[in-house]
């Protein structure tokens, strides 16, 4: 039977790229569900690929419809998860990788009890703002993103395991993240 797992943790913690090597190990036998967002595509992303981008009243419509299984307000954008995509997840029999924030991965735990929720840190809380100004973020974008984090940082406590992600050390992350996959797994067989 698919095995739910959540990569939560701050915004520049390392969640979607940790993802991305995760699901080049095809032994985890994991499918990524697309999250869907109000916030404009940065350079680089695809609709369909990175994020099902949807304009606010798009995503209020799913919500009126009960089309999501978790969804929340995060750094003036909202983000959820469709409930349709999840399903056919789901059914397709892989393992299901939901790359979300704090507050989605709180509702799928409420929703779904058995599923496993990684946090995703930094060594440091001052490495999240050096991403973010390394990766061209606003002044004003930075300062609302740590003030978020910490919230978040807060609720490591709540999580079923805590993956560090070192600067200039995703390989043990990803590494460790594989581990808490794999034995989660052998402990379902």
């Amino acid at each position: 039977m698919a095995h739910i797992f959540v990569i939560s943790g701050p915004s520049r913690s390392g969640k979607n790229t940790i993802a991305k090597e995760l699901l080049k190990d095809r032994t985890l036998n994991l499918a990524q569900a697309i999250t869907c967002t109000t916030r404009p595509p940065r350079e680089n992303e695809k609709n369909g690929v990175d994020y099902y981008f949807l304009s606010s009243s798009q995503f209020q419509e799913m919500i009126d419809n009960d089309g999501f299984i978790e969804w929340a307000h995060v750094h003036d954008h909202i983000y959820g998860t469709s409930k349709q995509e999840f399903a056919h997840l789901l059914e397709s029999g892989k393992n299901v990788l939901l790359v979300i924030d704090v507050q989605g991965a709180h509702n799928i735990k409420k929703s779904y009890s058995e599923a496993t929720i990684i946090f995703i840190k930094p060594l440091h809380a001052q490495e999240l703002e050096k991403r973010m100004q390394k990766n061209g973020f606003s002044e004003k974008d930075i300062e609302l993103r740590m003030q978020t984090a910490q919230q978040e940082l807060a609720q490591e406590p709540h999580f079923d395991a805590v993956v560090v992600n070192a600067e200039g050390a995703l390989s043990s992350a990803v590494k460790s993240a594989k581990t808490i996959i794999s034995e989660t797994l052998l402990m379902l067989d």
